[in-house]
């Protein structure tokens, strides 16, 4: 089956579009591409906040202080769990139904309610989702609030992961988009969330190692899974075998050789300030050892300030283009400021048919 598929800088503008245009946006993908991360951090957005304000702030409604996210998983629920709990009204001597807790009122505010892991919902149980997120409706028990949205995530069907078929009728109701991962994104995102600059580095080097997830085997590198190794090179007291096995716990056995390999000869490296104060005497790697020449080149893309860059620039001059031209635009990616700099200027102008 052919599909669009969208890397997480695309997909967090079409969740955007799709909750500004009120349709129901279902984001499929394999474990560990981090389609929750993506999804949360696009309805908390200043962006999205502007919408909402726009739209039931300025017209005269209550104003709000942020857009309220509601993550609800529809496959730990049950039929009854849509219905509510019932009460009798003795006057009008009728039963009533209170809707669950988990659904926005009208004095909530604009509230976006995220169905994860929709597609481990069984069957039996998807039907109240059908007048929910097309009608917006349960039955006489619940109607959403205007400024009430709906937004769904869930994986794979061949990804092992236990997702059950999703009827048409359900199909029918939502917006499908598919998610694929993509270093440069997950590089933007790693810089700011503060990940281990050797986490960085390696994976900018063997850009295949990202996401290799594989459904028959326990531990399998995924984008999440580097963030976890991320916490444990930061957190953990022990080296060694303990080290070790944490790492290989989360990406493998086999990733985690290649990945401590190179975290020694990133650890190993030149001082970054000592080649920055010297710039055209400081030592280069060796030209036999690619990987340090990345590992270096990585490592002044990440001590790169509007100060320092026409001195870093100076030493980048003095490796291969290739080494040169990615540490320049991995500075960039992680501060745009360089982009307003004489010396980037100049750089530019210099590599121009590189960067084409």
């Amino acid at each position: 089956m052919e599909k669009i598929e969208l890397k997480p800088s695309q997909m967090a503008l079409a969740v955007a579009d799709a909750i500004r245009s009120n349709v129901v946006p279902i984001v499929l993908g394999s474990p560990g591409m981090g389609k929750s991360d993506i999804i949360k951090q696009t309805i908390a957005s200043p962006e999205l906040f502007k919408y909402f304000e726009q739209q039931y702030w300025r017209k005269g409604r209550q104003e709000f202080g942020a857009v309220k996210i509601v993550d609800e998983r529809t496959s730990t629920m049950d039929l009854t769990d849509w219905r509510g709990v019932p009460d009798i009204d003795r006057k009008a001597q009728r039963t009533v139904w209170y809707p669950p807790d988990f659904l926005p009122r009208a004095t909530d505010g604009p509230t976006v309610v995220f169905f994860d892991e929709i597609t481990q919902t069984p069957p039996q149980c998807q039907p109240p989702l059908y007048q929910l997120l097309l009608d917006r409706k349960l039955g006489t028990v619940y109607t959403a609030p205007e400024s009430t949205r709906f937004v769904a995530a869930g994986n794979l069907m061949d990804d092992g992961t236990f997702a059950n078929k999703i009827g048409a009728a359900l199909r029918d109701r939502m917006v499908v988009i598919y998610l694929k991962p993509d270093l440069d994104d997950w590089c933007t995102w790693a810089y700011r969330a503060n990940i281990e600059p050797a986490v960085i580095a390696f994976n900018r080097f063997k850009r295949d190692a990202l996401y290799r997830f594989n459904r028959a085997e326990w531990a399998s590198p995924t984008a999440r899974g580097w963030e976890f190794v991320s916490r444990i090179v930061t957190n953990a007291k022990n080296n060694g075998a303990v080290r070790d096995a944490l790492i290989a716990g989360k990406i493998g056995y086999p990733m985690m050789i290649e990945y401590t390999a190179f975290e020694r000869l990133f650890n190993s490296l030149p001082s970054i300030d000592a080649i920055i104060l010297n710039p055209d005497t400081a030592q280069l790697p060796p030209a036999d050892k690619p990987e340090l020449a990345y590992a270096v080149s990585n490592a002044l893309s990440l001590a790169a300030t509007v100060k320092n860059l026409n001195r870093i620039m100076m030493y980048l001059e003095r490796l291969s283009e290739e080494y040169n031209v990615f540490a320049v635009r991995t500075a960039l990616q992680r501060d745009v400021k360089l982009n307003s700099t004489s010396a980037f200027t100049a750089w530019a102008v210099q590599h121009a048919a590189a960067l084409s």
